[in-house]
């Protein structure tokens, strides 16, 4: 499954919102974050390796509002 070969990384964040967010990711395919879709599934295929990364900054504001980035390998 896709969902289980995401990896999600903190920058000066907590642990609690990398906890929620791994809760999500397991129930859903599309996380919404900040009001932007984010379609793991689609990502996932315009990657050539089957790892897809996300790098979650934590802005102090509150968890699913924080900024996220989507990186591709």
């Amino acid at each position: 499954m896709i969902k289980k070969d995401i990896k999600i990384y903190l920058l000066a964040g907590s642990k609690l919102l990398a906890s929620r967010i791994e809760e999500r990711l397991k129930k859903e395919d599309t996380l919404i974050l900040e009001g932007i879709s984010f379609d793991f599934a689609g990502a996932l295929q315009s990657s050539k390796r089957k790892e897809c990364n996300i790098l979650i900054i934590d802005t102090g504001i509150p968890v699913f509002d924080a900024e996220v980035m989507l990186k591709k390998y």
